[in-house]
């Protein structure tokens, strides 16, 4: 059985390329996952607040947002809605929380990453949803 190819491992062309909203209120997990994605060939805005990430939803639209801002920080409104409704773009972005932040029952994320990251769940995550995303 032939391994599943990963993302490291395409040409720079066969990767998909994702803007990326990374929400996160710690400079070490914004600046290390951040850095794994543009290496990765990925173009990301990070937004260390609620406020900031609503802000820069309305100056551009996002494929993918990261959230692992600690439960005190997010608002008890928290939609999916809420920021991509601030978005530009007419498709709904795709949620990743990282560790451990809480949801609600008017919001789910599509995806949850374990820390500490890993580039491996990292590259399988960003691989679903592009295979997610082109057989739609």
């Amino acid at each position: 059985m032939p391994a599943t190819p990963t993302l490291a491992n395409l040409t720079v062309s066969q990767r998909p390329h994702f803007r990326i909203l990374v929400i996160d209120d710690s400079d070490m997990t914004q600046l290390v996952l951040s850095d794994m994605l543009e290496l990765l060939g990925h173009e990301v805005v990070q937004a260390r607040s609620w406020l900031q990430a609503e802000n820069a939803a309305q100056d551009q639209a996002f494929d993918i947002i990261f959230l692992a801002i600690t439960p005190p920080q997010i608002p008890p409104q928290l939609t999916s809605s809420s920021i991509a409704l601030a978005s530009s773009s007419l498709t709904q972005p795709y949620w990743v929380t990282l560790g451990t932040v809480l949801s609600n029952e008017d919001w789910q994320p599509h995806e949850q990453l374990p820390k500490p990251l890993s580039q491996t769940h990292l590259e399988q995550t960003l691989k679903r949803i592009h295979d997610l995303q082109s057989s739609h």
